[in-house]
């Protein structure tokens, strides 16, 4: 029953995949959060800029 222990435990811990996938799910995460940060950080900023192209191209006509 111990044996089985070990050799079931040795397998899990020599197995790579999915730390790998985790790795890429918290990568994909962190990625995630910075977009979300610099849309909310930029976001008011370049919504004005784009108001004022759409007024300058609207009153150009």
């Amino acid at each position: 029953m111990i044996s089985t222990l070990k050799t079931v435990t040795s397998k899990f811990i020599r197995e790579e995949d999915g730390a790998t996938m985790v790795e890429y799910v918290l990568l994909v995460a962190l990625i995630g959060v910075i977009a979300i940060g610099a849309m909310k950080f930029l976001g008011s900023s370049a919504g004005n800029k784009l108001n004022v192209v759409s007024g300058n191209v609207t009153s150009s006509n």
